[in-house]
C-alpha cells in the first residue's frame, strides 16, 4: 500500500522567511519595532499599530493550550485518528494553530503548557506543540 502524504506549506512572500527558518530548527515570529507586538502569521505589518517597521525575533516556543479538539474519525487519508488541533496561546502573546502532540490524548485541558516540537511533513519541518 501507498503511503499517503501529509499536506505540506505553500509559504508566500510573507510567511517564505518562517518557513526557511523552520527548516533550519528555528521559531521565528515577526515582532513590531515600533509597538513591541509580536503577531502570527506574519504578514508585511504590525497589526496593532499597522508599522511596516518590524524584524523576526526567535520565539520562546513554550506556550498554553487555549483550545482544541480531538478528531476520532479520519477526515483525510494521511492522519490517523485519535489526533488533537489546537490553538496554541503563545508566550510572545500571538496564538498559533498547531498540532497538540501528547503520550494521552483524553487528558488534554484548556490551559495545559505546551512546548514547542517539530513534526516531520516529507521534507518540511513543521511546527507542532506537546505537553510540557
Amino acid at each position: 500500500m501507498t503511503a499517503v502524504s501529509r499536506p505540506t506549506p505553500r509559504p508566500s512572500p510573507e510567511t517564505s522567511h518562517f518557513w526557511e527558518a523552520c527548516q533550519e530548527g528555528r521559531f521565528l515570529l515577526p515582532k513590531c519595532a515600533d509597538c513591541g507586538s509580536h503577531w502570527f502569521p506574519p504578514s508585511g505589518f504590525c497589526p496593532e499599530c499597522w508599522s511596516r517597521n518590524w524584524e523576526w525575533e526567535h520565539a520562546s516556543g513554550l506556550g498554553l493550550l487555549h483550545t482544541f479538539v480531538i478528531f476520532r474519525r479520519q477526515y483525510h487519508p494521511a492522519f490517523e485518528p485519535p489526533y488533537a488541533v489546537g490553538v496554541v496561546h503563545l508566550k510572545e502573546g500571538p496564538r498559533m494553530l498547531s498540532r497538540i502532540v501528547t503520550e494521552d490524548i483524553d487528558k488534554l485541558r484548556v490551559g495545559m503548557a505546551l512546548k514547542l516540537t517539530w513534526d516531520r511533513s516529507g521534507d518540511w519541518m513543521i511546527p507542532a506543540f506537546q505537553v510540557l
